[in-house]
């Protein structure tokens, strides 16, 4: 019983770390994770015009993102670093998990489109860096409800 409280325990601490601004060493078998200087920061999401309906993400690449200075030290290779972004149905709260990434994007990149949500549903998406297999925290996480689009074409009738 206490193995299995212990592994609960183990599951909670990183379910619970998701959100959290520093992820302290646990003796829990937990990812290794990056520092909260490496997180990407600034997420913003915004629903835009396309074919469809389309929430567009807009963020500050990681300080330790420099896949695209001229001398890298950390991205050294194109396989190095890249950003891994997370979605999930319904709005974000304090208790969201991310699972599986929705999509993983170039290092270099700070927007990401997303042209797969269905109108009258809440998505929560976050983001996390990743550098040679390890991944940052989430970055902060962001609600996009996307709305049905508003009728066309109204023209007044005089009588």
């Amino acid at each position: 019983m206490k193995r299995i409280a212990f592994l609960f325990a183990a599951l909670f601490v990183f379910a619970g770390a998701s959100h959290a601004q520093t992820i302290e060493p646990t003796m829990y078998a937990a990812p290794t994770v990056l520092a909260d200087s490496q997180l990407a920061r600034g997420l913003r999401a915004q629903i835009i015009n396309c074919t469809g309906h389309c929430v567009q993400l807009n963020w500050t690449l990681s300080t330790d993102d420099d896949a695209g200075a001229a001398t890298p030290v950390n991205c050294t290779t194109s396989s190095a670093c890249s950003q891994n972004v997370y979605r999930v149905a319904g709005s974000c709260s304090s208790s969201t998990v991310f699972g599986s990434p929705l999509t993983n994007v170039s290092a270099t990149a700070a927007t990401f489109t997303d042209s797969t949500v269905k109108v009258g549903q809440s998505y929560c998406y976050a983001l996390a860096f990743v550098l040679n297999s390890l991944s940052s925290s989430f970055s902060n996480s962001v609600s996009a409800v996307i709305l049905p689009a508003p009728q066309t074409g109204v023209t007044e009738q005089s009588k």
